[in-house]
């Protein structure tokens, strides 16, 4: 980058590469500087803007957080990490309807184990459980779903004690 060896039109994707590189070493500060010059390349996009606020939360700026998953807009892994960063605040009505919101852009099993997270914090327990169910529920093949899935289906696994699955 420094001697220019890298097109103009690649920038953008080296920043964003590099800032993820730097987030995976837990580097949230020196990632959002890079992802801010990815930024400056790309535009503004669900991706980029979801990754701010994920690395935002990280070093505790909440609102900064808040503001990049609803300037991401109308996607459902922003919704979701937003119902998530309320959840984890406990501010389970903000986050059930967050999560609500991804559920009816995207049907993923991982989006009704955290609604069914945030019902039982609810006192709802019943339903948490058929939330839990579902998300675990048919023969998924489990060899086809991303991690980030599978990481979420194990917890509703774990609740449910269905040690099989788990």
């Amino acid at each position: 980058m420094r001697t220019d060896a890298i097109p103009r039109t690649s920038l953008g994707q080296e920043y964003e590469q590099h800032a993820r590189d730097c987030a995976a070493l837990a580097e949230h500060q020196k990632a959002l500087h890079y992802l801010s010059l990815a930024l400056q390349e790309k535009g503004e996009t669900v991706t980029l803007l979801n990754l701010r606020g994920i690395w935002r939360e990280a070093i505790g700026d909440k609102q900064g957080a808040r503001d990049s998953y609803e300037r991401a807009g109308e996607a459902s892994v922003p919704k979701f990490n937003l119902g998530l960063m309320y959840y984890r605040g406990q501010h389970y009505q903000q986050a059930l309807a967050q999560v609500e919101a991804a559920i009816d852009m995207d049907n993923d099993r991982a989006y009704h184990v955290l609604r069914g997270d945030i019902l039982d914090k609810l006192g709802k327990h019943d339903q948490a459980r058929v939330e839990w169910q579902d998300a675990t529920d048919g023969n998924p093949d489990l060899s086809a779903l991303p991690s980030f899935t599978l990481g979420w289906m194990e917890s509703a696994a774990r609740r449910l004690g269905n040690e099989t699955l788990r």
